[in-house]
């Protein structure tokens, strides 16, 4: 370690001092002015554990993508599965927790199917618990060969193309055969982006319904408000709360509200046919937002509820005398109907009671107001936006946050353009772009998963042997369960057979019932053995896979087949 002393003491030319004084006062200096500690190098990462089927996998499984970025400057990398990172300047720190500066090498994997699991040797289980994966993949940084680790109050930000839609799935790292769950990992921003209005609104105020009834046909008629009452594309409203996809949730929750407040106006006769077909609604909720756009959210949620609960106060008279009458009116209507059909029930809950359902917990969820930046005209879309906006005097710390914000809403807009387009093509919504969105303070394994919650999961041990030509030593052994994307590893027992599950620790409970298939591959003197099995998943089984030579050329395809779904 380099160390640059200064004196600390100064003496006159005059004083005299015993040689063996002179000695103590530079050791002394030396202590006090030099830190000699040096740091404790960090742990080398590696994206694969050596095993005995490297040999098989090493030229299939996933392969580590590199980058070389500048460490002091934020910059966006996508790897070729589709994952995107956004690495802050800054963001690294080396075993002495020093920021680093110059070039960094990046490396990733992408394990985005089950195929991907089987050849890396990732297991999809938490402390013994089974887990749904979504994707896998892994982060790592050097810098001159030395091990980096990621300052934690400066994490990533990454989204990650999904196996399949990424609701209910939760963030988890590990060393990628044992999982635990990271809530630190949550991207979700306190803050609400401004959206392109022909992404949010593509087919204009036909994006947004107020009704809904049966065709003849069986189909659902949708019913929306015509230009001259909203006009949800308008210019004005570019980059104002109704650009945002909170205003979007929020014209639904109001939908309760205006249909009490409508009522009266829409009268009894919207009830016997097509209660959408009449459009005298009260739009005076919406109108607040609309009319008042730059509006904080908070202030004009709560000129809302007021204006609704004010609503009841003036009206309760005529809601009563309106619910009674559609009640008498209905039962004529209807032939079938008796004295104890009601349009309006109100034997458990009284009329204020079921009016004010509809404002408690209003706008429910968390309010996100809009963020605003000065990008000092600076395009964040532009590869040299970072440079740009330190040329202009930004703080580093600003520059970060806006690229956060700048990467998140680009992501929201590709989602959001993926359902247009499916919806456009009159495709499956199955079919549409997932991908879900990250921080990442932690290098190493990431795993998007969920755990397997099913009451007939439980106890069901699995003996796997094989049986080829010639005795194999070792088997690389995978129970598969492709509807779950599940995939576990085998442990080797003293007589040569193979279990998913350890007689030691936690057990590891599996779906009874469930299709599976059971998967051995093996090499031996440079040939390459392979074999799968379909079974039902039940306690007390015994495979024997018959173990036939392949090419290593078709193993990518033998393992695709097994897998398929």
């Amino acid at each position: 370690m380099k160390c640059t002393c200064k004196p600390i003491i100064k003496y006159s030319t005059n004083h005299t001092m015993h040689p063996r004084y002179y000695l103590l006062l530079i050791v002394t200096l030396l202590f006090a002015a030099c830190n000699l500690k040096t740091a404790t190098p960090l742990p080398q990462l590696q994206p694969y554990t050596a095993s005995a089927s490297d040999s098989i996998y090493s030229n299939i499984r996933p392969q580590v993508q590199r980058f070389t970025i500048n460490a002091e400057v934020a910059k966006t990398i996508t790897a070729a599965g589709g994952t995107s990172i956004l690495f802050p300047a800054q963001c690294f720190l080396n075993a002495a927790g020093e920021v680093v500066k110059g070039n960094v090498q990046v490396e990733v994997v992408e394990a985005m199917a089950l195929k991907d699991f089987i050849s890396s040797g990732l297991a999809t289980v938490a402390n013994g618990q089974l887990l749904q994966s979504n994707g896998m993949m892994y982060i790592n940084a050097t810098a001159n060969g030395e091990q980096l680790r990621l300052d934690t109050t400066n994490a990533l930000t990454v989204t990650m193309p999904t196996m399949g839609k990424p609701n209910g799935f939760k963030m988890f790292t590990g060393n990628g055969t044992n999982w635990q769950a990271d809530s630190s990992m949550t991207a979700d921003p306190d803050y609400a982006f401004t959206l392109p209005l022909n992404v949010l609104y593509p087919k204009g105020n036909q994006s947004l319904f107020y009704c809904i009834s049966g065709n003849t046909d069986g189909t659902d008629k949708y019913y929306c408000l015509d230009t001259t009452v909203m006009n949800l594309t308008d210019k004005k409203y570019e980059n104002t709360v109704i650009a945002t996809m909170e205003f979007e949730n929020r014209y639904y929750s109001l939908l309760c509200m205006t249909y009490w407040m409508s009522y009266i106006q829409k009268g009894i006769e919207s009830f016997k046919e097509d209660h959408c077909g009449n459009g005298n609604f009260d739009l005076s909720l919406y109108k607040e937002y609309l009319d008042y756009p730059n509006r904080s959210f908070k202030e004009t949620d709560s000129v809302v509820k007021t204006l609704y609960l004010n609503y009841f106060k003036k009206n309760k008279a005529k809601l009563e005398a309106f619910c009674e009458s559609v009640n008498k009116e209905m039962r004529q209507y209807y032939s079938n109907w008796t004295d104890t059909n009601y349009e309006f029930d109100f034997r458990k809950q009284s009329l204020e009671q079921q009016y004010m359902n509809c404002a408690e917990g209003f706008p429910f969820r968390k309010t996100r107001e809009i963020k605003h930046f000065d990008t000092k005209g600076v395009n964040l879309d532009d590869a040299g936006a970072f440079e740009q906006l330190q040329q202009k005097g930004v703080a580093v710390k600003d520059i970060n946050e806006m690229l956060r914000y700048n990467f998140l809403r680009n992501q929201m807009i590709k989602y959001l353009q993926s359902i247009n387009e499916a919806r456009a093509a009159k495709e499956k919504i199955e079919t549409l772009y997932n991908s879900t969105v990250f921080s990442v303070s932690k290098m190493g394994w990431i795993n998007c998963d969920r755990f397997y919650d099913d009451p007939n999961a439980g106890k069901a041990e699995i003996i796997v042997s094989g049986n080829a030509a010639t005795p194999l030593k070792f088997i690389d052994c995978s129970l598969v369960i492709p509807s779950l994307n599940v995939r576990l590893s085998a442990w080797q027992n003293t007589n040569g057979s193979y279990t998913f599950t350890q007689k030691d620790g936690r057990y590891i409970k599996l779906p009874i019932g469930m299709p599976a298939v059971v998967v051995g591959t093996s090499l031996q003197n440079n040939q390459l053995y392979f074999a799968a099995q379909k079974i039902t998943i039940k306690d007390g089984i015994t495979v024997t896979l018959p173990m036939k030579q392949i090419t290593s050329a078709s193993l990518p395809d033998s393992l695709q087949a097994v897998v398929k779904k």
